[in-house]
């Protein structure tokens, strides 16, 4: 995806032997993209259609890339790979923001999500924010990535299930906050 998206600002990214640490204290560095035909010099952002679009065509490389890390996490773990939330805030409007809780791992396993960077060689940073839950149920186990993202204002997300409880995966849907 990052290749169809013209990227304004540079990144400066300490993960993965990059400049400097990832850390949670401090935000995450960002870059403002333009979809392919934005107007007023590259500075208007692309429409949530657009993102929602750039973002699914970049999920089949990403998938392809899951499907076999999962495969052989799970032959030698017996269990899926979980990953935490990527991101603190989902990144907005298509912005390509470096994810800022990769140091963060589930309590009952000792790979944090920098792992998954690390196995998938993903990008420093992205327009969405990611997370891998995995479950075992009565048919089997079996995991879900969730995608995130901020569109003007209203964060969205979808999900996206492999294996057997095929009634977890659901298309964009805006997301309801929750009020205490």
């Amino acid at each position: 995806m990052v290749a169809r998206l013209l990227v304004i600002a540079t990144l400066t990214l300490g993960l993965l032997g990059l400049t400097t640490p990832i850390s949670s204290a401090g935000p995450p560095a960002q870059a403002t993209v333009v979809a392919p035909g934005g107007t007023d010099g590259g500075k208007v952002p692309p429409s949530p259609e657009q993102v929602k679009q750039l973002v699914n065509a970049d999920l089949s490389d990403f998938l392809t890339k899951l499907l076999t890390f999962q495969t052989e996490y799970f032959k030698t773990h017996g269990r899926f790979y979980q990953a935490l939330d990527s991101h603190a805030v989902p990144p907005e409007d298509g912005k390509l923001v470096a994810p800022d809780l990769l140091l963060a791992g589930p309590t009952d396993q000792g790979e944090k999500a920098a792992y998954l960077w690390q196995q998938l060689a993903l990008d420093a940073a992205l327009p969405y924010a990611v997370r891998v839950d995995v479950y075992q149920g009565p048919r089997g186990w079996g995991y879900v990535l969730t995608v995130s993202a901020t569109l003007d204002k209203q964060e969205w997300a979808r999900t996206i299930n492999t294996g057997p409880e095929t009634w977890r995966e659901s298309d964009w849907q805006a997301v309801v906050p929750v009020h205490e």
